[in-house]
């Protein structure tokens, strides 16, 4: 790919150094996702173009939204001594909350592992309402099932237990190996 956009989603100050890495490269027509967000306060994009004097291209178009960090903060509590570990705990003031992979909105890091504990009072359960959930990436081939399998297979997944025990039981399971298409019911 001659001309192509680079996108730097984790840079703590505006400015590059040679030895920083984008998080995409975007080429061509088709892009991995229509929606890119920073980790920080910063978000940079890297024009590259060779001239060649024949071709002439539109260019890209594309628009910007400053969003309020606070409305993706999760309402858990970090677990210590852990990457992204979470508990959220009933009282009589918090029945509820929210809870989002990390880096949320931003696509979640590769090679992580995150436990989410809920724990009621006596006599309560837990409801989870999940309002979205995107595993893997577009280059995962649909089998015409409605299975997205990758490639080799992905490992992204998130399980749902029915307590923290090491005995507990399995009560629902999303991946990339078998989730429905995007916008399926």
């Amino acid at each position: 790919c001659e001309d192509f956009v680079r996108l730097f989603l984790d840079s703590p100050r505006a400015e590059l150094s040679p030895s920083d890495r984008p998080n995409s490269e975007l080429c061509g027509h088709r892009l991995p996702q229509r929606n890119f967000y920073s980790s920080t306060r910063i978000l940079m994009l890297e024009l590259h173009t060779e001239y060649q004097p024949v071709r002439r291209y539109s260019g890209f178009r594309g628009s910007f939204h400053f969003i309020p960090v606070d409305q993706y903060k999760s309402d858990g509590q970090p677990v210590p001594n852990s990457d992204c570990d979470q508990q959220f705990l009933s009282s009589q003031q918090t029945k509820s909350g929210r809870f989002f992979s990390p880096r949320h909105p931003q696509n979640y890091p590769p090679g992580i592992a995150c436990t989410f504990v809920f724990r009621a009072l006596p006599g309560e359960r837990i409801r989870l309402d999940l309002q979205g959930l995107s595993l893997g990436s577009d280059t995962d081939a649909d089998n015409g099932t409605g299975c997205r399998l990758a490639d080799p297979p992905s490992q992204d997944r998130v399980l749902i237990f029915d307590s923290d025990k090491e005995d507990a039981n399995l009560l629902a399971s999303f991946s990339t190996r078998c989730a429905p298409p995007p916008g399926s019911r």
